[in-house]
């Protein structure tokens, strides 16, 4: 792959930022029609009405999740949609959450998924409940649990329809991945590329081949994996998957650092890094600079790997995200070896106690 002409850099910048306002404006007008044909028709919306919806809420979320948010609960006030169509929009809208790290809204918003399942016909509606609460337990690392929920949401998976069979195969996949079952990991990522391929169903195919760069690059497969993002790329930049565009440049960053093609891994983490500024959560946006603080440090320059590294430092312990202040501590720890500055090494070590002491008590709870 050829590197990107960092020259171009804040031309990109300035097509985005006008990217992201032409897609800011029609999500509001979007939301403008709603609320008129809110008042105007009394009538719940038929199926083909509801599908072109839908697509309109996965299409919000492909460029930004925390927007995605805002036009479910736009939806959800207009109060034309049947009692099933509103637990299917209120499950886009924990997903989102979800996505977004907004683990609290995510649960309560799945009380009242809950409620309403249990006052609709259809009890297989209780598998969004089952597979959004897995996706809470595995972001809280806790897998035991997550593995649990997965498996009754595949329950309810086959009453239901093929394609949510796949899809929770696959949110089991990522679990996998997490407890480092790299061999299941890719066997179940495999499986859902595979089923996507030929389905014309594009941020589906993004999702699996996202999914499957990450066990690739688990595994140090990277020239494997680098063949893969840059067919993923391709796709997320035509249909304006900034999110998942996002994921991939870090990805691709991460996979030019380990084969020491440095100055290529620092501009597409700057990429990444832009794109998490608008469109993806805190915990991401630093993950994407500890990447590109541990570039500058295989680079050799070590002050802007400390400087950064004590930025997104400061920037975990404000979230309270103990995993990721932990991640980032460690990193600092081993920068501060590196450069023989014991004394910094002694306190963040003795911070990483006390963090790992605090991670240990959350999980007991």
């Amino acid at each position: 792959m050829k590197n990107i002409d960092f020259s171009l850099y804040w031309a990109y910048a300035v097509r985005k930022v006008s990217s992201s306002l032409l897609f800011a404006f029609r999500i509001f007008t979007f939301a403008f029609l709603l609320s008129v044909s809110a008042f105007v028709l009394a009538a719940p919306l038929t199926d083909s009405e509801y599908e072109e919806l839908r697509q309109h809420i996965r299409s919000a979320y492909a460029e930004n999740p925390a927007t995605a948010i805002t036009l479910t609960d736009t939806i959800l006030k207009t109060k034309e949609l049947t009692l099933e169509q509103q637990i299917k929009v209120l499950n886009y809208k924990a997903w989102f959450q979800l996505e977004t790290d907004q683990l609290e809204e995510a649960m309560r918003t799945l009380v009242t998924y809950k409620a309403m399942t249990l006052r609709s016909s259809d009890p297989t509606l209780m598998y969004g409940y089952y597979n959004i609460s897995g996706g809470i337990y595995s972001k809280l690392a806790l897998y035991e649990q997550a593995l649990n929920y997965f498996l009754q949401a595949l329950e309810q998976a086959n009453m239901r329809k093929i394609e949510l069979v796949h899809q929770t195969e696959n949110n089991i996949g990522g679990v996998y991945l997490a407890l480092r079952k790299l061999d299941e990991a890719e066997r179940a990522f495999t499986q859902y590329y595979e089923y996507t391929k030929p389905l014309n169903k594009p941020l589906d195919l993004s999702f699996a081949m996202t999914n499957l760069v990450k066990v690739m690059v688990a595994k140090k497969q990277y020239p494997a994996a680098k063949k893969l993002l840059e067919r993923a790329i391709t796709l997320q930049q035509s249909n304006q998957f900034d999110y998942h565009l996002a994921l991939n440049y870090q990805l691709l960053g991460q996979v030019e650092r380990e084969t020491e093609n440095y100055q290529s891994s620092v501009n597409y983490l700057q990429q990444a890094i832009l794109l998490f500024s608008n469109s993806g959560t805190d915990v991401e946006l630093i993950n994407a600079k500890l990447s590109l603080a541990k570039t500058y440090h295989e680079m050799g320059k070590t002050e802007q790997a400390i400087q950064l590294t004590n930025e997104i430092q400061q920037q975990a312990m404000q979230l309270k995200n103990l995993s990721l202040t932990a991640t980032v501590s460690e990193f600092s720890a081993s920068l501060s070896e590196s450069i023989g500055n014991f004394k910094e090494l002694y306190m963040l070590i003795n911070n990483l106690t006390k963090v790992d002491k605090r991670c240990c008590s959350a999980n007991q709870m």
